[in-house]
């Protein structure tokens, strides 16, 4: 009988780490509205210190008027807020920070200046 309260607890774990993974989308839909060429997309959460790692990988580049669909995710389920580091192929770097990624996917789009 003593399996009934440890099949209780491995549930609640298992619905607390469900909550925990679901904390936020992990998905921005990155769209290049100018008319240059982004080269590099840096993230890191709002927290941490510098740009963070370039995940543009797939494509590795984003010519102007096309999108990508980018995984912010980070080691922290919890984390909301990033700062995004945009490097565009005339030198431009445009910095946009503490970006609420948390709740519904969404459109994070790069404009001209």
């Amino acid at each position: 009988m003593k399996t009934m309260p440890n099949i209780a607890r491995t549930l609640a774990a298992l619905s607390v780490a469900g909550v925990a993974a679901s904390a936020h989308a992990n998905y921005v839909d990155l769209v290049n509205d100018t008319d240059q060429t982004i080269l590099e997309f840096h993230v890191r959460h709002a927290g941490g210190r510098g740009p963070g790692p370039d995940i543009l990988i797939a494509p590795p580049i984003l010519f102007s008027g096309s999108h990508a669909l980018i995984d912010v995710h980070d080691e922290n389920p919890w984390h909301c807020l990033f700062n995004f580091t945009t490097v565009m192929n005339d030198g431009q770097i445009a910095h946009e920070r503490n970006v609420n990624v948390c709740g519904d996917p969404i459109v994070y789009t790069v404009y001209s200046r």
